[in-house]
């Protein structure tokens, strides 16, 4: 690719970026305060089932057209939120907008009880680091021992009108599809 980032070089960048986020809420227009993805008793673990081994799969080819997406990369086991995540971005159209999922056995600690996501209880959250105005993260149950951590990021900034209740907006809208696609797998 001439003149723009490696593939590779976009998914160490998306990698660094991405904290692991929950899905997030439209209408989410309070900030809440940064959590750290960590707590007394350190972070959940990843959950067993498929999908949280492949987290990627959380989202269809038609869900990746509908929210402009390309097709997502797995990121290692990172200490931070624990299990393997599942980064999707919209490069080239806008290089540092990240979306990103894992599957958690157990809620991390902090954040924000909102109104549901796709009918189930969840969490608002902004990634440890990350800026409140441009990120944008759910936690959301989706079982009894599963919770889907969806995230969604502008690092940069660089998307025109972006603010914390953007990013949340697009959050929502990847983590309703997840949620749906979730449902599906486990039929």
């Amino acid at each position: 690719m001439s003149g723009g980032l490696s593939r590779a070089a976009l998914g160490a960048a998306s990698a660094v970026m991405v904290v692991g986020v929950t899905v997030a809420l439209a209408g989410c227009g309070e900030s809440s305060s940064s959590a750290s993805g960590t707590g007394a008793a350190g972070p959940p673990a990843a959950s067993s089932s498929h999908t949280a081994a492949n987290p990627c799969s959380l989202l269809t080819g038609l869900q990746l057209r509908k929210l402009n997406l390309n097709q997502g990369e797995q990121q290692p086991n990172t200490a931070d939120l624990g299990g393997v995540s599942c980064s999707w971005t919209n490069f080239p159209l806008y290089q540092d907008n990240v979306y990103s999922a894992r599957l958690l056995s157990a809620p991390v600690p902090g954040g924000t009880a909102t109104a549901s996501v796709g009918g189930l209880p969840s969490t608002q959250l902004v990634p440890a680091g990350a800026d409140a105005r441009t990120h944008c993260a759910y936690q959301v149950q989706v079982a009894s021992n599963e919770v889907l951590w969806a995230e969604y990021g502008n690092t940069s900034g660089n998307q025109p009108g972006m603010t914390h209740q953007v990013a949340c907006q697009k959050a929502q809208a990847a983590a309703v599809s997840m949620i749906s696609t979730y449902r599906s797998l486990k039929q």
